[in-house]
């Protein structure tokens, strides 16, 4: 299998955790707002809750696990097996963190800073998010949301 490199690992990482979920969700307009489908917003911008590896582990969904695993093995050119989808989130204290999340080097940053994602960084954005967002752009849009909130404070 041919290996990728670091940011093309992190944008099928990002195109899967957004796309694979879509198929999963309801569209519901109206409804009150439910705690279990409010986001949770990694250091990086995703939203982890939209995630197949924290949706398979969150629901211990093993047809999901495979699934997700197969589908990463092809888009990542890695061997992935069921038993490493597993995550709570990037931003949990947990063990149980998919195998890139547990090397990111903008969650080890985030977490060495004690922020709750990167927007929270009195440095942001820096140079590991531009770079991130070159494949990323929608997470800069939702770390740019939510730092111009904290901004109006």
């Amino acid at each position: 299998m041919k290996k990728q490199t670091r940011l093309e690992f992190m944008r099928n990482c990002l195109m899967l955790s957004l796309a694979g979920p879509l198929a999963l969700r309801k569209l519901s307009f109206g409804e009150e707002k439910d705690p279990k489908k409010e986001k949770l917003i990694a250091f990086c911008g995703l939203d982890c809750k939209v995630c197949p590896a924290y949706i398979a582990t969150q629901a211990n969904d093993d047809k999901l696990r495979a699934e997700t695993a197969q589908k990463w093995s092809k888009e990542f050119h890695q061997d992935i097996k069921p038993e490493q989808i597993n995550c709570d989130g990037c931003t949990s204290d947990s063990k149980r963190l998919f195998s890139y999340c547990a090397i990111c080097n903008i969650r080890k940053c985030g977490q060495e800073k004690k922020v709750k994602n990167c927007a929270y960084c009195p440095e942001y954005a820096c140079e590991k998010l531009t770079a991130f967002f070159a494949a990323a752009p929608q997470c800069k849009t939702t770390l740019d949301e939510i730092h111009s909130q904290l901004n109006k404070k």
